[in-house]
């Protein structure tokens, strides 16, 4: 095997016991992924080989994947080269495309689909552990095989979208590292400071001053006394200062 054909041979074995065919593994990249391939590859045309270079930048694992599960539903020969049912995936209309995947499903799947519709999420997991599966590869195994069932619209168990991702220590470490994350410093808002009932009296004392001031019938003399009281208030004339307001209203008045 060279060094680019690092994937997962999806293989079947024969049984000792009985002697039928047992599957021992079953695809597990992203279903959607794998549905959408062949509009795109109808679009874009089909490569004669499936190497390295066709994929570009995509991260080895996810080649390995994707090559895995086209080899596991006979899509691409042990070359890496397409063959005629690929082709005839591509050039076929969607309604037809269907048609055969449900076959392609039906003919590799007869262990998950013998289950019963009233089926747990515990027997289907077994169904794949007795593949071969285990740790979190079960949970992208059942994953992609329920996607199928549902783009094909096979019913299945509905306590099988009940199942519960196997732990494999990834959401541990990303809390480890949240809470390993510095907390920021709090952010203190400058808070205004509040007007003395003090000041607020004086302010209202000067306007009360001005808005009798400005009255037509104050003559020169009143607003002469009134300018004086509010220069007082205000501090600009050496006066005492203006008298506060106490409940009923201030102690004196123009």
């Amino acid at each position: 095997m060279t060094s680019e054909e690092t994937e997962e041979v999806v293989e079947t074995t024969t049984d000792s016991s009985t002697g039928a065919a047992r599957i021992t593994a079953a695809p597990y990249m992203p279903g959607k992924t794998f549905t959408n391939m062949f509009e795109k590859y109808a679009t874009d045309g089909l490569p004669d080989v499936f190497d390295i270079s066709f994929f570009g930048n995509i991260s080895g694992s996810t080649i390995a994947q994707i090559r895995s599960t086209m080899r596991y539903f006979d899509l691409i020969d042990d070359q890496y080269v397409p063959t005629d049912l690929m082709k005839e995936l591509v050039g076929t209309d969607e309604e037809t495309r269907k048609g055969l995947l449900k076959m392609m499903v039906e003919e590799k799947y007869p262990d998950a689909l013998g289950l019963s519709q009233n089926a747990t999420s515990g027997q289907l997991a077994k169904v794949f552990n007795e593949r071969g599966l285990t740790g979190a590869t079960v949970d992208k195994a059942i994953s992609f095989y329920l996607h199928m069932l549902d783009y094909l619209s096979i019913p299945y168990s509905s306590h099988f979208k009940k199942r519960r991702p196997s732990s494999n220590g990834g959401a541990r470490r990303r809390a480890a590292k949240k809470a390993a994350e510095p907390t920021p410093p709090p952010v203190h808002t400058p808070v205004k400071p509040k007007v003395s009932t003090e000041e607020e009296q004086k302010a209202a004392y000067v306007q009360t001053l001005l808005d009798l001031a400005k009255k037509d019938g104050a003559d020169a003399d009143l607003q002469d006394r009134i300018f004086d009281r509010i220069e007082k208030a205000l501090g600009i004339g050496g006066g005492p200062a203006a008298p506060t307001t106490t409940g009923g209203g201030t102690t004196d008045s123009p």
